[in-house]
């Protein structure tokens, strides 16, 4: 089977899919961190539970588990530990026809696993190196220091991130990892912007990166 061949074999088998989502969901948070806007000590954590299927089109669960960890080693200086899971439960079916491509989840770009290109870490569309699919179990490990220069105006932060998006309920495929660093920057009262360079150390295909964010 060609690339072409398989690629519309795809959007014939799952092209159409759409439809009215309708659900339900609750969720349960801890926060001991020492400030709401930028944390350096403490821990935020946060169970979502989710049911979508009450008269709509697609039935599946949805669950997280989220988690960040703040710990100071000194005055100007912290490390945040960061572990996230996801998990989609589909009633009935497979990923594509039982899930639609909204709630499915995606890693990569600034928010994520930096030095990759957004939404690309996971599984494609078939016949395509560069269309993301999503997928319905997602793992999410980070860790980066953060040092402040000219507090509360300019920090430097190095990390290191990974993470896995798979289309099997509770299992993961090999973690896409990167390191790198950057610097955050307040202007004009507490308008943050940052700046970084992410260095991929096991991307699948050249074109999954994107170094600067």
């Amino acid at each position: 089977v060609t690339n072409d061949d398989e690629f519309q074999q795809f959007k014939d088998k799952y092209g159409k899919e759409a439809g009215m989502l309708s659900g339900i969901g609750t969720f349960f948070s801890y926060d001991s961190t020492d400030s709401s806007y930028k944390a350096h000590r403490g821990i935020r954590s946060m169970v979502e539970l989710e049911y979508n299927g009450l008269g709509g089109k697609f039935t599946f669960w949805k669950l997280g588990y989220l988690n960040s960890y703040y710990y100071p080693i000194w005055a100007k200086g912290s490390f945040k530990y960061r572990f996230d899971f996801k998990f989609i439960l589909p009633n009935g079916g497979s990923m594509e026809t039982k899930v639609p491509m909204s709630e499915r989840f995606f890693l990569g770009g600034e928010q994520t696993v930096r030095g990759y290109k957004p939404y690309i870490i996971g599984p494609r569309v078939p016949g395509t190196t560069e269309d993301p699919l999503g997928g319905i179990s997602s793992v999410l490990l980070s860790v980066e220091y953060n040092q402040h220069i000219l507090p509360p105006l300019l920090d430097f932060f190095v990390f290191a991130d990974g993470g896995s998006v798979s289309k099997k309920t509770f299992k993961f495929s090999r973690l896409r990892t990167s390191i790198g660093l950057g610097v955050r920057m307040e202007i004009m009262g507490r308008m943050p912007i940052t700046v970084g360079y992410g260095f991929p150390l096991n991307n699948k295909n050249h074109s999954d990166i994107q170094h600067i964010f």
